[in-house]
C-alpha cells in the first residue's frame, strides 16, 4: 500500500504511520517504507525506539524502489509505502510495484486542485499496471461546510473515493507520539 499525494502536508506519513502501527498490533508481520527524503517515519521510528514502543519493521529506501522494494516486501503480510509529496521518481517507482494506492486528500481548494494531478499520475501508472488498486480518502474532515464540499467535489473524481474518511482529531496527530 502506497500513499501518495503531490500535495505536502495532506496527511501521507501519520496515515502510513498509523495503518502500519495498527496492523502490526493485530500481530501482522508489518514493514513501514520511508521513500520521503524528509525522513519523517525514520524520525518515528527513532523515537519510537528510544520509548520502548514496539513498532513495525521500518527501512528507508531512495533509489531502486522498484527492483529493491519488492524483495523487500518478500515474507511481509502487509508493506506500507510513504512517499514524498511532490511528482517524483521515488513516488512512481513506489506506486508502480504496488498492489494499492492510498490518496489522501484534506478537505480545501488547493488539495483538490494537487489531486488534479496526481490523479493524472495514477492514470499512466495504472495503464501500465491494470492490477493497481486506487482510493481517495478524505482526512483530516471536521464537520464544517469545506468538508461537506469536499465530499460533493470528489463526485465525479475519476478515481474512487472511499466511503470512510479519517477526522480531523488530536488524537490522530499525537498517536505518533506516543509510539
Amino acid at each position: 500500500i502506497t500513499l501518495t499525494s503531490q500535495k505536502g502536508g495532506s496527511g501521507k506519513s501519520t496515515l502510513a504511520i498509523n495503518l502500519a502501527s495498527e496492523w502490526h498490533r493485530r500481530g501482522l508481520k508489518t514493514l513501514l517504507v520511508d521513500c520521503d527524503p524528509q525522513h519523517t517515519i525514520m524520525t518515528w521510528h527513532r523515537f519510537a525506539e528510544m520509548d520502548g514502543v514496539e513498532s513495525p519493521d521500518v527501512v528507508a529506501i531512495g533509489s531502486g524502489i522498484t527492483t529493491n522494494l519488492p524483495k523487500m516486501a518478500d515474507g511481509y503480510d502487509v508493506v506500507v509505502v510513504d512517499t514524498p509529496g511532490a511528482r517524483s521518481a521515488r513516488s512512481t517507482e513506489a506506486a508502480a510495484v504496488s498492489d494499492f494506492l492510498l490518496v489522501p486528500c484534506k478537505p480545501g481548494a488547493s488539495d483538490v486542485w494537487a489531486l488534479q494531478s496526481t490523479a493524472k499520475d495514477i492514470d499512466h501508472i495504472t495503464e501500465e499496471a491494470p492490477h493497481i488498486k486506487t482510493g481517495v480518502v478524505m482526512n483530516q474532515t471536521t464537520r464544517t461546510t469545506a468538508s461537506k464540499s469536499l465530499r460533493g467535489a470528489l463526485d465525479h473524481f475519476p478515481l474512487p473515493v472511499l466511503k470512510s474518511s479519517v477526522s480531523q482529531r488530536v488524537a490522530v496527530v499525537e498517536a505518533p507520539n506516543e509510539g
